[in-house]
């Protein structure tokens, strides 16, 4: 028996593949999304990336390459250096919980800081009611127009749950606590 393919050809998933799926080895996927994102498009390089983290460039690329594991406090430092939502969804997929961008403000002032919040929130929502909108102009909505239409979710639902917790900090400072 000939054990060559014809050329285009797809070819089989591998054992170790198939298992890493069939037992949602999420250490492997996390490993790849990190590689996929470092080296697509107009992404930073490995090697500064993995300097930028204080880690030696062997380290990094042992962790990229799932042969040691991200430990939590790496997670946390890639995504210091490398702000990537795709990163957090991927890690709270499954979880009742989105990420939440922080409210950077640079003057103190609450009243603007929330109006920009609320006016944030209306301008994704609106994003999302385009992009259904331009999904629905053939009549129907295929696997690719879901997929914008879900990435345009993700993005309103970070701008409602960094306001909700902009607001939260606001009242832990007391912000809104009027003088007697």
């Amino acid at each position: 028996m000939d054990d060559r393919m014809e050329a285009g050809a797809e070819l089989p998933e591998t054992e170790a593949s198939a298992t890493n799926s069939a037992t949602g080895d999420r250490g492997q996927a996390f490993a790849e999304l990190v590689h996929r994102l470092l080296t697509g498009s107009d992404r930073t390089d490995i090697e500064a990336t993995a300097r930028a983290m204080g880690m030696p460039y062997h380290t990094f690329y042992n962790r990229l390459r799932n042969t040691t594991p991200f430990s939590a406090d790496e997670i946390r430092r890639l995504l210091a250096v490398m702000p990537d939502a795709r990163l957090l969804h991927f890690l709270l997929e499954g979880t009742p919980f989105v990420p939440a961008e922080r409210i950077e403000t640079i003057a103190p002032s609450e009243d603007i800081d929330i109006q920009r919040g609320a006016e944030r929130i209306a301008i994704e929502a609106a994003d999302v009611l385009r992009a259904t909108y331009q999904a629905l102009v053939d009549q129907r909505i295929d696997h690719r127009d879901a997929r914008v239409i879900r990435d345009e979710i993700d993005i309103a639902e970070r701008a409602l749950a960094s306001l909700r917790q902009h607001l939260d900090m606001l009242l832990m400072q007391g912000a809104f606590s009027r003088p007697e």
